[in-house]
């Protein structure tokens, strides 16, 4: 083969793979599959382990178990090989140890080397390097492959572990005066290729873990990158309470868990019931979403939002825990009914109508009432969206009352139009939590 190719292949290789981590995943036998035979398919590369050239697969001889190739250099054509003659070299390839194109350290030639093909055999794999050689300086190179056992090689994959130790963790080596070293490499068997920070040599050695302690873990770096990228997009995504993901955090949840809950609608306290149904509300379906985006405008930022925010909630319990999306539910309605639980504990509250019913109490329910109404007339028949036309009217025209006692009254008499409308809705799963709710609400009204 040309040595200007090998050349080439070999700079490609370094550009392709160059600080890339694989997953090691073996290719799946593909006899069976149309255009493959023993492991091989059309246009795979491989290595001629008697020609010591590379080519690819050009034609599958099922009958006669051999195969025809296309020389890569000459681009000759050449027949009869059989499968055991050929080595895996399509870039990406991979054993159960490494891939074809990863660096690894060949531990008897002391020399980093890249795989250029993998042969399996009966369940055992052997790699593929490739080297230069020049009797003088002067001389042109000249190259040679070689073919090694596992057992020969160190990984450079950042996956590669030793006891406690990893490719890429610095440490104090403490059998040379706690020097300062870094990991390249390991193998199998425990074999250790160090580089000294001070002087850059490098040796391979064998030893205990315990030689070394770890100052600076590449696995933890790089979680800690992760994790701070994808706190990065998450606050991208205006969704994201970084505040709420710190406590969490603090309280001992794993950096995915508390990602999760912070970015989801997840009711904190009081104050935090606003933000908990805006975020709740990216969750649902769109007649859902409105109904609660329209209750969060009622919060509002005055002097009584608190007692609005401690009714909604109240009033909006049935609806949580009914929610038809059971996921959600789970997630985040039955942890947001602990929670107001708790807050009602704080206000010494036990029930919804036990709140006192104040002007802006019972104005808070008629818009609740109104806005379920509103926002449900997409799941409504034509003679439901008639009786709701006839109630969102009656609610208007008492919300623009001073809400006394006597304009109430029109609301104690329509009752049953209320329920019997709200009732029939309760029958569509998409509204039965809703309806729960409604139905609380005008049991509110009633005794107010």
């Amino acid at each position: 083969m040309k040595p200007s190719f090998i050349l080439i292949t070999l700079a490609l290789i370094g550009l392709l793979y160059s600080g890339h981590s694989h997953t090691f995943a073996p290719k799946p036998v593909e006899e069976d599959k149309p255009g493959c035979f023993k492991n091989f398919c059309l246009g795979d590369r491989v290595y001629i382990k008697t020609h010591k050239e590379f080519a690819n697969v050009h034609v599958l001889n099922k009958e006669a178990k051999t195969i025809t190739l296309q020389l890569e250099d000459s681009k000759a054509i050449a027949a009869g090989f059989l499968s055991d003659d050929l080595m895996y070299s399509s870039f990406g390839y991979c054993g159960e140890h490494a891939c074809v194109g990863e660096e690894v350290y060949d531990l008897e030639k002391e020399a980093f080397k890249r795989i250029l093909g993998i042969e399996r055999s009966f369940g055992a794999e052997r790699y593929l390097l490739i080297y230069n050689t020049r009797m003088w300086w002067s001389d042109p190179p000249s190259f040679y492959h070689a073919i090694r056992e596992i057992s020969a090689l160190a990984s450079t994959n950042e996956n590669a572990c030793y006891a406690n130790i990893c490719v890429g963790d610095k440490a104090y080596y403490k059998k040379n005066h706690n020097k300062s070293i870094k990991i390249l490499a390991i193998s199998k068997q425990g074999d250790i290729v160090i580089q000294y920070i001070e002087s850059d040599q490098i040796y391979s050695i064998t030893g205990d873990a315990s030689d070394f302690h770890v100052y600076f873990s590449a696995k933890e770096a790089k979680r800690i990158e992760k994790e701070k990228n994808e706190i990065l997009e998450a606050l991208k995504s205006g969704l994201f309470d970084i505040a709420l993901y710190e406590t969490l955090k603090k309280e001992g949840l794993a950096h995915s868990e508390a990602l999760e809950k912070a970015m989801g609608p997840i009711l904190t306290d009081l104050n935090g019931t606003s933000k908990f149904l805006v975020k709740l509300a990216t969750h649902l379906y769109r007649f859902d979403s409105d109904y609660l985006l329209k209750i969060n405008s009622l919060i509002g930022n005055d002097f009584n939002s608190e007692k609005k925010s401690l009714f909604i909630l109240n009033a909006l319990s049935p609806f949580l825990k009914n929610l038809g999306y059971s996921s959600i539910r789970e997630n985040y309605g039955l942890p947001a009914l602990n929670k107001t639980e708790e807050i009602n504990k704080q206000f010494h509250l036990q029930h919804i109508l036990n709140i006192e019913a104040t002007t802006v109490m019972k104005n808070t329910a008629l818009q609740m009432l109104a806005f379920s109404l509103v926002s449900s007339q997409s799941q409504m028949s034509g003679a439901q969206k008639e009786a709701s036309t006839i109630l969102l009217k009656i609610l208007s025209d008492v919300l623009a009352t001073k809400l006394q006692s006597n304009d109430m009254e029109i609301i104690r008499q329509s009752l049953p139009k209320f329920e019997s409308l709200i009732l029939e809705l309760s029958q569509n799963p998409y509204l039965q939590s809703r309806a729960a709710t409604d139905m609380l609400l005008l049991e509110y009204l009633k005794n107010s």
